[in-house]
């Protein structure tokens, strides 16, 4: 997996992490949890990656002593949200429609899917 969320793979990892162990983090512990999966970066690199991952808006940081701590925004659930809210707005002009029609390749939908899809909307 190259991107997700338009983030670099090292930054979804951060993020990974992060909405995983779901607490405010130091550097050091997101270092070492990083190479413990197998990452072989710098902790300065890291440091590199987090301050990018606040100037996108996807962390927070908190001053503690001499140290930040570093926590997630959204949950991962509420990131895919917004991402994918406006990922819609951008690429199909705020349109559900057009982007379900360019999802579907422009093919009629069956008439269980249609079902499905009505379902979901009416819990809505």
């Amino acid at each position: 997996m190259s991107k997700t969320y338009n983030l670099s793979k090292q930054e979804y990892e951060i993020m990974k992490i992060l909405w995983t162990e779901n607490r405010k983090m130091l550097l050091s512990e997101i270092s070492s949890l990083l190479h413990s999966q197998g990452f072989c970066i710098s902790t300065g690199t890291i440091k590199t990656y987090l301050q990018r991952l606040i100037k996108k808006g996807s962390l927070a940081a908190n001053k503690v002593g001499h140290n930040l701590e570093y926590f997630p925004r959204l949950s991962e659930t509420e990131y895919a949200q917004e991402w994918t809210q406006k990922f819609i707005e951008k690429e199909f002009d705020n349109s559900l429609g057009n982007f379900l029609l360019a999802f579907t390749g422009n093919h009629k939908l069956s008439e269980d899917e249609k079902q499905a899809l009505k379902k979901l909307l009416d819990e809505e």
